[in-house]
């Protein structure tokens, strides 16, 4: 499931700038739904409720930098 999502993913960021790009991301366990609180009547993300619901896989994201769940190469000494 991760490739079809990574394929998916470098398939979107082809078509945006690199500062639009998805750089990393991670799969989560359940579904978003207007009945856990996730979204709203017109199916939009309640982002403080997903934050607050996912808030140790974001902040994993952003601690692991170049790890795992990056959609390119580590960045280099320049950036």
């Amino acid at each position: 499931m991760r490739a079809d999502v990574q394929r998916a993913v470098g398939h979107a960021n082809e078509a945006v700038s690199r500062a639009e790009s998805i750089r990393a991301f991670t799969l989560v366990e359940g579904e978003f739904t207007e009945e856990n609180g996730l979204l709203t009547p017109s199916l939009k993300v309640k982002r403080r409720a997903a934050q607050a619901a996912y808030a140790q896989e974001i902040e994993k994201l952003y601690a692991r930098g170049a790890g795992e769940g990056r959609t390119g190469p580590p960045k280099g000494p320049t950036g």
